[in-house]
C-alpha cells in the first residue's frame, strides 16, 4: 500500500514547492515501522505512528505520502517554522482537507484573510483557492495532515 505511493510523480503546485519523501521500503522507517523488512504489498497492512520520526530541525518543511490511489494523495507534513516565500500563493487543482495534528499555525487566504490554526483544528480548501502559510511554530513542530482529492 505505501510502496505504491505514486506523489512523486503527481506533483502539482502544492507539492512542488518542496522536496517530497518517499518512505524507503526496504529500510527500517520510524515513520512505517510495519513495513519495514518486507517488500512493498498491495495487501500488506501498512502501519505507523504520525507523531514519530519527527527531527528538532528541517532546512525545508517535509511532506511524506502515507498513501496514494489514481487521483487521492494523504500526506503527513511536518513544518519546523516554515511560511511560504514572500510572494508566493498555493493554487491547487485539487481540494485540499487539512488538519493541524500538533503546534499551531496561521495560514492567509487571498479572500478571507488569516485563520489561525491549533491542533484538531481542520480545513477544506477548494481547488483554486489561493492561500498561503504565514507561520508554523517550531517548539512543537506544526503536524499536519493532508488529504488532496479531485473536486467534484
Amino acid at each position: 500500500m505505501f510502496g505504491s505511493c505514486s506523489c512523486a510523480a503527481r506533483r502539482g503546485p502544492l507539492l512542488g514547492r518542496l522536496p517530497l519523501v518517499t518512505p524507503d521500503m526496504s529500510a527500517p522507517s520510524a515513520i512505517f515501522p510495519g513495513t519495514h523488512g518486507t517488500e512493498p504489498d498491495d495487501n500488506a497492512i501498512g502501519w505507523g505512528n504520525l507523531f514519530s520520526g519527527v527531527p528538532a530541525v528541517l532546512q525545508d518543511e517535509r511532506i511524506e505520502c502515507l498513501a496514494a490511489s489514481a487521483d487521492t494523495r494523504i500526506l503527513r507534513i511536518v513544518s519546523i517554522g516554515h511560511v511560504t516565500p514572500p510572494g508566493t500563493w498555493y493554487d491547487q487543482p485539487d481540494t485540499e482537507w487539512v488538519v493541524l495534528l500538533q503546534g499551531q499555525a496561521t495560514l492567509r487566504f487571498e479572500r478571507e484573510g488569516l485563520r489561525a490554526l491549533q491542533p484538531g483544528d481542520f480545513l477544506t480548501i477548494p481547488a483554486g483557492c489561493r492561500h498561503r502559510v504565514e507561520w508554523t511554530s517550531s517548539h512543537p513542530a506544526a503536524i499536519w495532515l493532508a488529504v488532496h482529492y479531485p473536486t467534484g
